[in-house]
């Protein structure tokens, strides 16, 4: 898929239904980082990823709703790159995009953010996707692309295949298990219909052991109508959705 012409397309119709845009950043493409993502990996990626990467090495949103119960809290502008976990502590956008560059995604050491000493030191199995894992290499392989929220974010799980899927992590990024499993594409066809919402993805992707299931396709998402900006919920502080989370049935 071509990607930023749909980015900007939809930046704009948020901007028309006046949501409050906070910041927007395209980092310029590196293809010679691609090149190093693939030597480092020892096999190339899918072409969905890399041609992604070769429009943008990175690219961050953060809007909100005017409606927004912590409206005062945010800020009203952001001009540098940042992470997630470092400006969402306390408060939730109500729409957030915020993809690493490549590098990072791909290659970086996630010490202390994804695994810790006590889980290179636990031995425990963990079953995935029909395999079994031990704890410290299952938490290596999971490499953090979209930071979205200081509770959860997306991230592939590095299953040695070109096109590894993408799993979302929960309470912090202690879980990577409880949620559905979706291929990159597709991914980034639900970050656009639905407007970046935060709510969204933590709604539509949360389940205990979503990886048994089958993965979630753009089928599934495209059933359901786009979010009415004009319905947000004011008590729960969020945009109504047009689905429910069903995390345990």
């Amino acid at each position: 898929m071509i990607f930023l012409p749909q980015f900007y397309k939809m930046i704009d119709f948020l901007k028309e239904k006046g949501m409050i845009i906070h910041h927007v950043w395209v980092n310029p493409p590196q293809e010679d980082d691609i090149i190093e993502v693939e030597t480092e990996l020892g096999y190339e990626l899918d072409k969905s990823i890399t041609d992604f990467y070769k429009e943008c090495n990175g690219i961050q949103l953060l809007w909100s709703h005017p409606k927004n119960s912590q409206i005062n809290k945010l800020p009203s502008q952001v001009n540098q790159k940042f992470l997630s976990y470092g400006v969402t502590d306390s408060i939730r956008f109500d729409g957030s995009i915020l993809i690493e560059p490549i590098i990072d995604v791909f290659l970086q050491d996630w010490y202390d953010h994804i695994y810790f000493d006590f889980t290179i030191e636990n031995k425990r199995e963990i079953i995935f996707a029909d395999k079994t894992y031990i704890e410290p290499d299952f938490s290596k392989r999971v490499q953090p692309f979209d930071m979205y929220d200081s509770f959860n974010e997306h991230a592939f799980f590095l299953d040695g295949s070109p096109n590894p899927p993408m799993i979302m992590g929960d309470d912090y990024q202690a879980c990577f298990t409880d949620s559905f499993l979706m291929n990159f594409a597709d991914y980034l066809e639900f970050m656009l219909y639905f407007y970046a919402s935060v709510q969204a993805r933590c709604e539509f992707f949360g389940k205990f052991n979503g990886h048994k299931y089958q993965p979630k396709t753009i089928a599934d998402f495209l059933k359901y109508p786009q979010i009415d900006l004009d319905k947000f919920d004011t008590e729960k502080n969020h945009l109504v959705l047009p689905f429910e989370k069903k995390f345990w049935s």
